[in-house]
């Protein structure tokens, strides 16, 4: 039997409508009435479960594409004055013994505490969904973790709109100024970041998960706590519904899931929300859809363990710190980056003036491994751009789309020092324009550094002994500008078609802290052939290649480059020409 109608069947078994599978009876939406009333259970203090009451006012049906919503008038527990948490997202409703649903929508700024309830109905489905995607990896088939929506437009300003209940996105152990940097990237996704705590006390580490009790999705645990909180609607055995809105939309997911105990609830006019702080990690979040979430308690997720170590050289300190990040396409970049650019905040301001020198070195479960080394200063880059290069691999390798790869582990070390050692090539000159093939070009660089006088530093470049006499152009120049002329002069190196040539990409580097040089040969004297560039080809190569069919051909200019480490880091760049000369 295929390895392909194995996964037909194992899907069609897992969707088939099931008799008695459930151990918890839930209200049809035609059954539903205005004027049923009930009760439901949230927490909004510690671990303690409380109660509320409701009263059903109808239904809106087909609000979202073939989803009904129920409206419901909620009382009890002072939601007069707190009008619908959120953080109560989730909370399940009863009436007659039977579930109705869970509290998931509100109005902004309403003077009652009217809310949307997703059904029961709905929500029950995603379990026998998720139980499909488990299908199919236990086939050998991962499923790819979902990407996240774009469509999160709030409302125009004055609409008037059900609006579902964010879910606190509780974030505790970031400095103040990397927190404003990186909630509104979270905002934009249709989080609600707010400051908050960690570790949770004894009762949130001991509780087990049940229908109405706080639950966590967590991002980033450790010195720093990152966690969407929100209220457990049903567990049925091992699996669990919570919500009753998306989280992010991602449909299939594996990030962690732990439970968590309720600090307080924020009053607001807008929303009311519920502080929390985290407990332990018991399972993993699975499915992420409109009518809600799932998943299990038991399996944990892979994650990602970083480590940080910052050498405070401005102090004379140095600080470790350490995380656990969950793997997800957009999330971990993001995630990652708060937590690098958090560890070198974490210690207060930096100095007005600094430069930064970092080594990282990121591994894939499979043991592949790279090495970023790179740097940055107060005058050219934000503490928050300082490690794109970092974040922008390990997102990178998670989206690829050659092969499914999870990243093992994140080691990085950076150091921190006083002043900024920025260079500016404000020009470059030739003591000798004539040079011979074979031998070195010497340069001199003029270069500026903030609040000191014009140095001048000297380099050496090798000039190939096969170079044929004539005048060159040679740039002299600084990372970006190195990688933007090889970008232009073999743009396939940087466009790759399987994961080999991914990796090739990556561990291609441009540190900060070299110049670059690039001796410019004569336009159209190289030919790219099934992405192999044949850079400075003779002209009788030339005419014999360039006209054979089949395969991939395009003329390119080349380039010869070499790099000279250097003492500071360079920006700026300039073009000067030499000349090869004839061996005597």
């Amino acid at each position: 039997m295929s390895k392909l109608l194995l996964i037909v069947l194992a899907v069609c078994a897992a969707l088939a409508p099931s008799t008695g599978a459930w151990a918890i009876e839930v209200w049809k939406v035609d059954d539903v009435q205005p004027g049923m009333t009930g009760i439901g259970r949230t927490v909004l203090k510690g671990c303690e479960l409380q109660e509320f009451e409701f009263e059903v006012l109808g239904v809106l049906r087909n609000t979202f594409p073939q989803q009904h919503i129920i409206l419901a008038r909620l009382s009890g527990l002072d939601l007069e004055n707190s009008g619908v948490i959120s953080g109560m997202s989730g909370s399940p409703l009863y009436s007659g013994g039977k579930l109705l649903g869970a509290v998931a929508y509100g109005w902004p700024f309403s003077k009652e505490p009217i809310a949307g309830i997703t059904p029961a109905e709905s929500m029950i489905e995603l379990i026998r969904d998720q139980q499909g995607f488990e299908e199919i990896e236990q086939l050998g088939m991962r499923e790819p973790q979902g990407r996240i929506s774009n469509d999160f437009a709030k409302a125009p300003s004055g609409s008037i709109s059900l609006t579902r209940l964010r879910a606190p996105l509780v974030v505790s152990g970031c400095p103040l100024s990397v927190y404003n940097r990186f909630a509104g990237e979270l905002e934009a996704m249709g989080m609600m970041p707010v400051q908050g705590g960690a570790g949770a006390g004894t009762d949130a580490e001991e509780i087990e998960l049940a229908a109405g009790m706080p639950v966590a999705i967590t991002l980033v645990q450790g010195d720093m706590f990152v966690a969407s909180i929100g209220t457990l609607t049903e567990r049925i055995g091992d699996d669990v519904i919570a919500y009753g809105h998306p989280l992010l939309e991602l449909g299939y997911i594996q990030l962690p899931m732990a439970t968590a105990e309720v600090v307080t609830v924020i009053p607001s006019q807008q929303f009311s929300f519920k502080m929390a702080t985290i407990g332990r990690t018991v399972g993993t979040l699975m499915l992420d859809r409109t009518e809600g979430i799932s998943g299990r308690v038991g399996p944990i997720p892979h994650v990602i363990t970083a480590h940080v170590k910052v050498n405070r050289l401005d102090i004379g300190r140095s600080f470790t710190y350490n995380y656990t990040i969950a793997e997800h396409p957009r999330l971990t970049p993001i995630m990652m980056n708060a937590c690098i650019s958090g560890s070198v905040m974490m210690r207060g301001a930096l100095p007005d003036e600094f430069t930064i020198q970092y080594k990282v070195q990121l591994t894939t479960v499979d043991g592949d491994s790279f090495v970023f080394e790179d740097g940055g200063s107060s005058l050219n880059r934000s503490v928050w751009r300082l490690f794109d290069a970092t974040v922008g691999a390990a997102g990178t390798l998670i989206n690829n789309p050659f092969e499914p790869t999870q990243i093992e582990s994140v080691e990085v070390e950076i150091d921190l020092q006083r002043g900024d050692s920025t260079a500016f090539i404000e020009s470059v000159s030739l003591p000798r324009i004539k040079v011979t093939a074979g031998m070195d070009l010497r340069l001199e660089l003029e270069v500026m550094r903030h609040r000191q006088d014009p140095a001048t530093i000297d380099i050496d470049v090798p000039i190939p002994a096969n170079l044929p006499p004539g005048i060159y152009d040679i740039i002299v120049c600084d990372a970006d500008g190195a990688r933007q002329i090889d970008a232009n002069q073999a743009s396939f190196r940087f466009e790759p078609r399987n994961y080999q040539e991914l990796l090739d990409a990556l561990r291609r580097q441009y540190p900060a802290n070299r110049v670059y040089t690039r001796i410019i040969l004569r336009d159209n004297t190289g030919l790219e052939v099934n992405r192999k560039a044949l850079p400075n080809l003779p002209a009788s190569y030339l005419s014999m290649l360039t006209p054979v069919g089949g395969g991939s051909k395009e003329m390119i200019t080349s380039s010869i480059s070499s790099s000279t480490q250097m003492p500071h880091l360079i920006s700026g760049g300039q073009r000067v020409q030499f000349m090869v000369e004839k061996e005597d």
